[in-house]
């Protein structure tokens, strides 16, 4: 089966995703920050990251890092709302540009995600 680790800061939303990606039959795993979404990856890799960019503790870009250079096989997708000053087109250039292999603006769309991890794992 494969296996999903989903890094959201925001518990509901959190819960949201992982829900979502259960219901579509995969294995997923939620982590409130980046450094225990590492941890929980650590234990057992995942075949793909779903990961916020913004998130306390160990942000989404550092986290992207530090997954391309452990397991660069692993796919990654990077999710943002952006912020206030609007610059939502440079967190998703800067996650593209740290390793991430698609960007998704939240909030996400069940079918648009799905399509995507489809995508990213055939």
């Amino acid at each position: 089966m494969t296996r999903i680790i989903v890094m959201e800061d925001d518990e509901v939303y959190l819960n949201i995703i992982v829900g979502i990606l259960e219901n579509a039959g995969y294995e997923a795993e939620g982590a409130l920050n980046g450094k225990i979404g590492m941890q929980l990856f650590s234990i057992k890799p995942a075949d793909l990251i779903v990961t916020d960019l913004i998130m306390p503790i160990q942000d989404g870009v550092e986290t992207i890092g530090i997954l391309k250079d452990q397991a660069p096989e692993v796919k990654i997708i990077a999710m943002s709302a952006g912020d206030s000053s609007g610059g939502l087109k440079n967190y998703s250039k800067l996650a593209v540009e740290f390793g991430a292999d698609a960007f998704l603006e939240k909030p996400v769309n069940r079918n648009v995600l799905i399509e995507k991890i489809e995508q990213l794992l055939r």
